[in-house]
């Protein structure tokens, strides 16, 4: 992989956990959804 991709990568990564960080937390409806897929 080429150095400038790997760069990318990290301070991709970087900013979506900085933003993630920031909101308010979300309850995790994703869960409860996956849940309520697999319990059919």
């Amino acid at each position: 992989m080429p150095v400038d991709g790997l760069i990318f990568l990290l301070v991709l990564c970087t900013f979506l956990t900085y933003r993630q960080l920031r909101t308010k937390t979300i309850e995790m409806d994703l869960i409860k959804v996956a849940k309520n897929i697999f319990k059919a």
